[in-house]
């Protein structure tokens, strides 16, 4: 062990394999060898070490618990999910009574009891740390993990007291702050919920992904704080980085270009930075930007890093969903629906509905002023936008909703032959336009119904909107027309930005319609929980990502 530690490995191996001559199913033995072939990646010599340690009848609880929290890291790191789930359902000693885990023990506890409940085994991995909680005293980390195994087991009153004790000890866990907004969320708790997910903010305000020797540039991004935290599982990349285009590319791309975030809408002394080749910034919305302070406070980070930016705030500031209606009137071939910006005030209410009534024919759309389109504000119970039919509809929705700010939205009637509605969706690049998604539905807002059951019963019963969609995607300017594709050019030349989505149909004199242009858009359609006649051509993909590369690498060369 002494020479395995000092990193002498071929007599480690030999000193191992000497003893194992004499006591050939010792599970200590073979686990400490198995860990030493996991070093030098020979993982299939591993993994037979470390499953013989687990048959080994002479091995102490705390050898045994050692060898399978070895083999889930080696199973972890193959991506063999289905055989570290099979691991975690098999059964468990416990801790020896009256035996305090050491240093490297403890370590080991940790990181069993996690790997536990990643793979379905919440209250198994909340047993084995309850056993032995007590001999970590007020360790912040071994707090934060027994807060987060009691949030999962649905324990949010226990999780509170744990995290709020971890917090306590350590202000700058933001981990533990992240599963305390979770626990407030859990408990009703809005306003500490709220409070709790700022002080995670402040506690991490930047993040590094690790260094690969293959990254040919870092790319800063200035990140948006959350208001409220969604989901703590996913680490400190996870908070900063919501899910659109640069969240994607920074996980496909980790290999290629660092990512590093900061959250740039956060007031006081700017924190420390990583050094950056490029700038995205990602405060990708214009009502965003509105807010006193925002934009100031991320054009002064532009400055200070003094580097090229994709999507600099100003441009993204002209590009509300008004401003954006605004600034694409009088394209020829582009028809823009009317959108009025309405303040909602309960001593108003007959006014607004008189206002809308003189500015648009019902049926008129209903949004939020910060809300994407999304199938899941039909889902929701907190909806995002709504179709309503007359002004009496109108009234009971606003009386329901809170929002301060609405938008009404001229809506277009665009129902095919057979009662549908077609969503198309491009991604705009300076040197390329792609049509990335197509999508139909028995409803007026077509968005993410490919990944749902609701969606995936519509194309079963239209299977022939399953054809449509692949040759749309394959041959755009055959199955659209000609037409379409130069009035994109011409959004492009209008658009201030970068990198943009756009949302759009056509209609039956061949004009494209807008439904929304925006740098938030998601460019990368998901393949998860998407049956495989559904699933959209991978090329398209490809093409995305390559004129991303294509717009870092020309930003970086620009002179000055």
């Amino acid at each position: 062990m002494a020479l395995h530690r000092a990193g002498k490995l071929d007599s480690a191996r030999a000193g191992y394999e000497r003893l194992l001559a004499s006591l050939p199913g010792d599970g200590d033995l073979l686990g400490l060898l198995g860990v030493l072939e996991l070093q030098v990646q020979r993982a299939a010599e591993a993994e037979l070490l470390l499953s013989r340690a687990l048959k080994s009848p002479t091995a102490d609880p705390r050898i045994h618990l050692r060898n399978v929290n070895n083999l889930f890291a080696l199973l972890k790191a193959q991506g063999r999910d289905d055989a570290a789930r099979e691991l975690a359902c098999t059964e468990l000693p416990g801790w020896p009574e009256d035996t305090p885990p050491s240093a490297s023990e403890r370590g080991t506890l940790q990181s069993l009891t996690e790997a536990l409940a990643i793979f379905g085994q919440e209250e198994r991995a909340l047993a084995v740390l309850e056993s032995v909680l007590a001999y970590f005293g007020e360790d912040s980390e071994a707090l934060t993990l027994a807060g987060w195994l009691r949030l999962k087991c649905e324990c949010p009153e226990a999780a509170l007291s744990d995290l709020k004790r971890a917090c306590e000890r350590d202000p700058s866990n933001w981990q533990a702050l992240a599963n305390l907004s979770l626990a407030h969320t859990a408990l009703g708790q809005p306003a500490e919920a709220r409070d709790a997910a700022r002080r995670c903010v402040r506690a991490a305000p930047v993040y590094l992904a690790p260094e690969c020797p293959g990254h040919e540039a870092t790319i800063l991004v200035l990140n948006q704080s959350p208001v409220e935290i969604a989901n703590a599982d996913r680490g400190l990349r996870g908070l900063h980085f919501t899910m659109n285009y640069i969240a994607q590319a920074s996980g496909v791309m980790a290999e290629e270009f660092r990512f590093a975030s900061v959250f740039a809408d956060q007031s006081g002394p700017f924190p420390e930075l990583p050094h950056a080749d490029v700038v995205f910034n990602n405060i990708a919305s214009g009502e965003a930007l509105s807010v006193p302070g925002v934009q100031e406070r991320a054009v002064g980070l532009i400055e200070r890093i003094g580097r090229p930016v994709i999507n600099h705030p100003r441009a993204v500031f002209q590009m509300t969903r008004q401003k954006a209606a605004d600034r694409l009137n009088g394209i020829p071939g582009l028809r823009v629906p009317r959108i009025e910006r309405y303040r909602r005030d309960l001593d108003r209410f007959d006014d607004i509905r008189a206002e809308i009534a003189r500015n648009f024919v019902y049926p008129v759309i209903i949004r939020h002023v910060a809300a994407d389109e999304s199938s899941n504000s039909l889902l929701s119970d907190k909806k995002t936008a709504l179709l309503v039919r007359d002004a009496c509809e109108l009234h009971s929705f606003l009386e329901d909703i809170s929002w301060e700010q609405f938008y009404a939205i001229e809506y277009v009637d665009l129902r095919k032959a057979d009662g549908n509605f077609r969503r198309i969706r491009a991604a705009f690049f300076p040197d390329e336009i792609i049509i990335i998604a197509c999508g139909y539905y028995s409803e007026w807002m077509v968005a993410g119904w490919r990944t749902n059951e609701a969606g995936q019963s519509f194309y079963d019963a239209f299977p022939d909107r399953v054809i449509d969609m692949q040759r749309a995607l394959r041959d755009p300017e055959t199955v659209l027309g000609p037409q379409f594709m130069p009035v994109l050019e011409a959004v492009r030349e209008r658009v201030p930005l970068d990198v943009f989505g756009m949302d759009f149909d056509l209609d039956d004199d061949g004009h494209v319609v807008l439904f929304e242009a925006q740098s938030t858009a998601i460019l990368l359609m998901p393949h998860g929980n998407v049956p495989e006649h559904l699933q959209l051509p991978p090329e398209l993909d490809d093409r995305v990502n390559g004129a991303f590369r294509r717009l870092v690498r020309r930003k970086i060369a620009e002179p000055g």
